[in-house]
């Protein structure tokens, strides 16, 4: 359908918080959260609503929005987003995620699965996830199915700050010396 579709679930997210009323964006509709029948959810990240908006309608059974002048612009998606995200709000939730994940399939689309709820989830093999956490929460995260090389990647968490300064700094060039120069100077932590 478009450049990301994300399964999963989650009813909640890793913090425990329910997903914001808000779907994602307030100006794309294709930017977004979308609840299924059986209370799990898809994620949208489709940065160009006019190149994907027939696609996304025609294979969620919307062919009568397909033409529909409110989703015909940009600008007129932006002005009638609200009334984009009921229309496809109502259409997810005719069905389950795996009756979505199969007609995604079956459209030849590229689908990323979600990672499962923390308490028992199933939307994601292990293989494809790894776990992480930091002070504010834990929570496993998902590989993007996007492989540019021939190894699997590499997920975890940000680096902390300053966390690879020496690295870098040495990776440039500088000397011991310099770094701690640098730093003392406070020009670097």
């Amino acid at each position: 359908m478009g450049h990301t579709v994300a399964l999963t679930s989650a009813p909640e997210s890793a913090d425990g918080a329910a997903p914001p009323g808000v779907h994602g964006s307030p100006i794309n509709p294709l930017v977004g959260v979308y609840p299924t029948a059986d209370d799990r959810y898809i994620s949208f990240v489709m940065m160009q609503p006019t190149k994907f908006w027939a696609d996304v309608c025609r294979h969620m059974d919307l062919e009568d929005c397909i033409d529909d002048p409110r989703f015909a612009t940009v600008e007129a998606i932006a002005e009638n987003t609200a009334a984009a995200v009921e229309i496809l709000s109502e259409a997810m939730a005719k069905r389950t995620l795996p009756e979505w994940s199969e007609a995604v399939r079956h459209a030849g689309r590229t689908v990323g699965a979600g990672a499962g709820h923390p308490a028992g989830g199933r939307a994601t093999p292990r293989s494809a996830r790894t776990s992480t956490s930091s002070r504010r929460a834990s929570s496993e995260l998902v590989a993007n199915p996007v492989q540019f090389d021939v190894s699997a990647p590499q997920t975890g968490p940000a680096p902390g700050f300053a966390e690879q300064t020496d690295e870098i700094l040495l990776e440039l060039g500088f000397d011991w010396d310099r770094i701690i120069e640098l730093k003392t100077a406070g020009a670097v932590t």
